[in-house]
C-alpha cells in the first residue's frame, strides 16, 4: 500500500473516531492546538532546555525530589521531554495534518523554563502541512536531539529512549480511549500509526495478552491487548513510587485495579 494513502487512513480513522466520541472529545484536541499556538508564539526554545548547564541543574533538582540517581534523574527528563513534544507533534498531525516547520530546536516551544516542577507544556511556533513521510522523518529528527539528555555518566539507555518516543507518538490515541472511543478500533488505530509513520519505534512497544507475571490479566479477558512499554521508563523508581499507566511492571490484581 503507499505510504500516503495508509498516512491518509490513520488519519481519517483517528478523526473518526473522534467524531464518534463526541463533542468534548473533538474540543479537548481543539484546546491543545489552541494552547500549542499560544506557546508556540511566546514559549522557551527548545535548545534553552537542551543546554547542558540547564539539564545538569534540572537532574540535581530531581534528584532533590526523589529520584534515587543522576541516571534516572536523566531518564525522567527524557520522558518528560518526549511525552510533552512528541504527544503534540503526533496530535497536530492526526488532528489538522500539520507538522513544525524548521530544526526542532526553535520550532519547538516549552512553557515552563524548569522541567523539575513537572510536565512542561509544548508549543510549535509555525506550522505547515505535512506528509506521512515527513512526520516520520521530525519524529527521527525529535528522538536524535532528545539523546543529548543523557551523558557519559548518565546514560538513558536506548531501549527507555525509544519507549518514551512511541508512548508519546501513542498519546492522542490514549485521549480517545478516554472519550470512550471503541477500545479494538482504537488499538487497531495505534498499530498501524506506528507501523506507518514510525516503524523504527514499533519494537519499542508491545502489546501483551497476559499479565507482566505470565498469568492471565483480566483486562485483556474483557478488552484488546493493552500497549506497554517493551521497556520501563523507571518512574515507580522516584519519590512518588508510581507506576506509569504503560509501565511493563504493573500487576493486575483479582479487582483488576494496577498495583
Amino acid at each position: 500500500m503507499n505510504c500516503e494513502h495508509a498516512g491518509a487512513q490513520v488519519r481519517h480513522l483517528f478523526r473518526e473516531l473522534c467524531d464518534e466520541a463526541g463533542a468534548e472529545c473533538r474540543e479537548s484536541f481543539g484546546q491543545i492546538l489552541r494552547r500549542s499556538d499560544d506557546i508556540g508564539a511566546h514559549g522557551h526554545p527548545l535548545r534553552d532546555h537542551l543546554r547542558p548547564v540547564r539539564l545538569t541543574r534540572t537532574c540535581l533538582a530531581l534528584r532533590t525530589n526523589g529520584a534515587p540517581s543522576n541516571k534516572i534523574a536523566r531518564a525522567q527528563i527524557h520522558r518528560m521531554l518526549s511525552r510533552s513534544i512528541v504527544s503534540l507533534v503526533a496530535t497536530a498531525w492526526l488532528v489538522d495534518e500539520r507538522l513544525p516547520v524548521g530544526a526542532a530546536d526553535d520550532a519547538i516551544r516549552l512553557c515552563d523554563p524548569e522541567l523539575a516542577t513537572g510536565m512542561p507544556t509544548a508549543g510549535l511556533r509555525t506550522v505547515d502541512r505535512g506528509t506521512v513521510e515527513e512526520f516520520g522523518t521530525m519524529i527521527g529528527a525529535i528522538a536524535r536531539r532528545l539523546e543529548c539528555v543523557g551523558d557519559r555518566r548518565a546514560t538513558v539507555a536506548p531501549t527507555i529512549q525509544a519507549s518514551n518516543i512511541a508512548i508519546g507518538m501513542l498519546s492522542p490515541w490514549f485521549g480517545l480511549r478516554r472519550h470512550g472511543a471503541a477500545p479494538e478500533r482504537v488499538a487497531d488505530g495505534m498499530k498501524r500509526f506506528l507501523e506507518i509513520a514510525a516503524p523504527d519505534f514499533v519494537s519499542a512497544i508491545d502489546w501483551p495478552t497476559a499479565g507482566p507475571d505470565g498469568t492471565a490479566d483480566i483486562v485483556a479477558e474483557r478488552a484488546p491487548a493493552r500497549p506497554v512499554r517493551a521497556t520501563c521508563c523507571l518512574k515507580y523508581a522516584c519519590a512518588s513510587k508510581r507506576f506509569c499507566g504503560t509501565c511493563p511492571l504493573r500487576r493486575i490484581d483479582a479487582a483488576g485495579s494496577a498495583t
